[in-house]
């Protein structure tokens, strides 16, 4: 028979299996007998396939024996027949409530297997009762919380160890005693007054505070006790306020931790990881796990044969360079107890320490420039302007400055075109913003893009792993001078139209916009127009540039500009190669004939020339370059030629000298030109043969014709 019953528990497992049984054949006697054999009061009596007949018991036997039965007479005249069996998966709870004092037990096939009795019963379940006031008993003893219990009439019942701790009195003491002559009266009289349980009640007792729960204790509703559970809220309160400390302590140390710009790692002295910290996930990566594996097994290896801080330097996953420094911690005579790590990113200090070299290198470098810059180019203050065009164009520079609208300067080679870009730059409101000129004609056009627009961190393969920033973000509140802009490949017209339009570009690599506050300036010695028309260029993008076109005058069609340029060029090179050069007439001369197809570049360049190479401090003709001098000689050639009386209109007037000089120049030169007009057959092709530009000879035409009406 188990020892554990429940009410759901099979027959089966608590019933007296395999039961002595009588057949119907057998004597009042041998039923006596078996009586005494077994110490039972009942036998059921079977057939021989052990199929229930009925059953016989002691009283059964009495009443026969008082009815003048025999000993000898069979059973089967005594026997209780239409019994009631019951099958042995029957549970025991339906079997408490029958009516019965015993009962046999049958299978599927109704042979007996069993008997079972109330008084089984009553021993089965009292065995329980106790088993469970034993446990009740050592619940409410070993309880952390006071327990006091009263019965009907308001006496203590119950009072746990707990209770007398908290309450200060003995249980024996007050066992059996009313409670309002103790304590805890107010919350255990209310049960009885109002039937109902109390929650979150206090009562002090003893110089404690109380908080007091209570239930009634009901049968068939009447309160016949109460039971009330307390703790001692002082010790919770201590309790509390000690866990409070440490939260504000254990957060305080973990925002300190996390607050540190090094990473920290706590370890066990088995290597297994405790505690990080942020800055530590930031500079490991996510794969804790590997980290551990390459370098702090490592660094746990060395600290535990040390016994000492020892510190490594690694390279991250992440790429960053760190020293990590591990601490052993020690207790209880030297015992390892855990390993404190400290990993500071030195990454960022190398990286200030090489933009430091950088900077000091780009200060001298800019340095350098900014000097040259001012030495070699010509300031806005120093533009000269002396002749018509050039005036024209410097005046028109400067009214469309203030205005961010898109410049497009037009003009050859060395005439100026950056300088107007920074007069542009200058006088508007972007003074204060960088100016950044882009050669697009010297940059490889696989390099163009990333130079022009930037790239993000690993775009490439050998892109700079923190990216790089482009001209255009470069000149950021600024003015870009895009200077060769007809050199601009066909794939990255496209690009730049849309950077006009939009105001924002797309770094390579990239896929987030980035706004931009640029003003474009462009230039150009080419025909755009043309170029257009072959293909070569966008119209869109011709349109977007043409906004205010701005033409730079040639030298050779602001003539009157060069003395003034070649002064201050030789004021220049004199100050750069402490030397005191002075220029000749005759030279100045020379100067003023020739075509410069270099424009101001090349007179910059030969005057430099001139400066290095001259023997004396006077600069003659000798010592200029044989290009200039052989065109200088083919002109005094043909001024020879046509002062023969032939070349005179009518072919017979000889060489008046004595009308005013200015008179004779000027009569002289118009009919040079007007030979080779007639010779060539137009003034363009005149103009090719005599070296200058189309418009000066329509220009001195017609100063011919004003001096005549003179």
């Amino acid at each position: 028979m188990t020892d554990n019953v429940k009410l759901d528990t099979p027959v089966s497992e608590v019933m007296t299996a395999n039961p002595a049984t009588i057949s119907t054949n057998s004597s009042i006697r041998e039923a006596v007998d078996m009586f005494k054999e077994f110490s039972i009061d009942g036998l059921p009596v079977t057939t021989p396939d052990k199929k229930v007949l009925g059953i016989i018991t002691k009283s059964h036997v009495l009443c026969a024996l008082k009815e003048g039965l025999d000993w000898e007479d069979p059973v089967d005249k005594i026997i209780a027949r239409n019994i009631m069996c019951i099958d042995e998966a029957t549970n025991v709870y339906d079997i408490c409530t029958m009516p019965v004092k015993r009962l046999p037990v049958t299978d599927n096939l109704n042979e007996i297997v069993g008997m079972i009795t109330k008084t089984d019963l009553i021993r089965i379940f009292s065995r329980d009762v106790r088993q469970v006031k034993e446990r009740l008993t050592t619940i409410i003893e070993s309880s952390p919380s006071g327990i006091v219990a009263v019965d009907g009439d308001k006496n203590i019942i119950t009072l746990n160890p707990a209770a007398e701790n908290i309450l200060g009195v003995q249980a024996s003491a007050v066992m059996g005693e009313p409670v309002e002559k103790h304590f805890l009266k107010a919350s255990l009289l209310k049960v009885f007054e109002t039937g109902r349980a109390g929650r979150g009640l206090n009562e002090n007792e003893n110089g404690k505070s109380l908080l007091v729960n209570t239930a009634p204790i009901v049968k068939k509703d009447r309160v016949m006790g109460a039971v009330a559970f307390f703790e001692d809220l002082s010790e919770l309160e201590n309790i509390s306020s000690q866990l409070h400390s440490y939260k504000i302590m254990s957060s305080k140390l973990r925002a300190t931790i996390d607050s540190s710009f090094d990473g920290i790692c706590v370890l066990t002295p088995a290597g297994q990881i405790e505690e990080i910290n942020n800055a530590y996930k930031l500079l490991m990566g996510d794969d804790l796990e590997e980290h551990k594996k390459f370098f702090l097994d490592k660094l746990i290896g060395q600290v535990k044969i040390s016994g000492k801080a020892v510190t490594i330097s690694q390279t991250t996953q992440t790429g960053r360079h760190v020293l990590i420094t591990g601490n052993p911690v020690f207790e209880n005579q030297n015992e390892l107890s855990m390993i404190v790590t400290n990993i500071r990113d030195i990454t960022l200090l190398n990286s200030l320490k090489a933009e430091l070299k950088e900077t000091k290198e780009l200060k001298e470098k800019y340095s350098k420039e900014l000097s040259s810059l001012r030495d070699s180019t010509l300031g806005s203050e120093r533009i000269i302007s002396n002749s018509p065009e050039m005036k024209k164009a410097a005046e028109l520079a400067s009214r469309v400055a203030s205005f961010d609208s898109t410049v497009l300067l037009l003009g050859e080679t060395g005439a100026g075109k950056e300088l107007i870009a920074k007069l542009l730059h200058e006088k508007s409101s972007r003074s204060q913003g960088p100016f950044i000129k882009v050669n697009c004609a010297a940059i490889p056009e696989q390099l163009l893009e990333s130079e022009l627009f930037g790239y993000t961190p690993g775009a490439f393969t050998g892109a700079n792993k923190k990216g790089k920033k482009g001209q255009f973000e470069l000149a950021q509140d600024g003015t870009i001078f895009l200077d060769e802009i007809a050199d601009l490949p066909l794939s990255l017209q496209a690009k730049l139209l849309r950077v006009l339009q939009e105001q924002e570009i797309n770094k390579v690599g990239g896929t987030a916009p980035v706004k931009l506050n640029v003003r474009v300036i462009t230039a150009t010695n080419k025909n755009l127009e043309d170029m257009v028309q072959q293909g070569s260029f966008r119209q869109d993008l011709f349109y977007r540039l043409n906004v205010i076109p701005l033409q730079i005058p040639s030298l050779r069609k602001r003539r009157e500009d060069i003395p003034s340029l070649a002064f201050i060029f030789l004021k220049k090179y004199n100050v750069q190669f402490c030397t005191e050069k002075r220029f000749t007439s005759a030279v100045l001369d020379c100067f003023m004939e020739y075509s410069w197809p270099g424009n101001v570049r090349e007179l910059a360049n030969i005057i430099e020339r001139l400066v290095v190479t001259s023997k004396d401090e006077l600069i003659n003709e000798d010592d200029l370059p044989d290009f200039m001098i052989s065109r200088r000689r083919k002109s005094d050639d043909i001024c020879t030629q046509l002062e023969r009386p032939e070349d005179y209109q009518g072919g017979t007037a000889p060489l008046d000298v004595s009308v005013p000089l200015k008179s004779a120049v000027l009569d002289l030169e118009k009919k040079i030109i007007m030979k080779a007009i007639d010779k060539h057959g137009s003034i363009r092709k005149a103009a090719r043969a005599l070296k200058v530009d189309p418009s000066t000879l329509v220009r001195k035409m017609d100063r011919y014709n004003k001096y005549k009406a003179q």
